[in-house]
């Protein structure tokens, strides 16, 4: 009986850890969606940002614990009393970021750079 019971509370375990994993995937796509249908109507003439978008939309909600994993990352770093450098046994979020090649063929004469921080 006493394994049973046992049993019992870990598949009633596993059951609210699969139902907190599909909360948490709503909620992202709740708050994710809203943002990308924006670009993605501001953007609705490039295929290729739309396909990426679409991408990064689906990307996220299939790892949202990586999300997750991050920001209790970054909260327990600001709970310390004297913070530690960078680590990188966390998450990466390298995959969303973006190149962007602006083509400034009908430019007239050099563009025209401003440096705020020169090194």
């Amino acid at each position: 009986q006493m394994r049973d019971t046992v049993r019992q509370v870990q598949v009633m375990q596993q059951d609210v850890k699969d139902e907190m994993r599909e909360l948490d995937k709503q909620v992202v796509g709740y708050a994710v969606h809203h943002l990308i249908d924006e670009l993605t109507e501001k953007y609705s003439e490039i295929q290729g940002v739309i396909d990426y978008l679409e991408a990064c939309r689906k990307d996220i909600l299939e790892n949202v614990e990586n999300f997750k994993k991050a920001k209790q990352m970054e909260q327990a770093q600001q709970q310390m009393p004297i913070p530690l450098p960078q680590q990188s046994s966390g998450p990466t979020f390298d995959k969303y970021r973006v190149n962007l090649i602006v083509d400034h063929c009908d430019t007239e004469g050099a563009p025209v750079v401003v440096e705020s921080n020169p090194t």
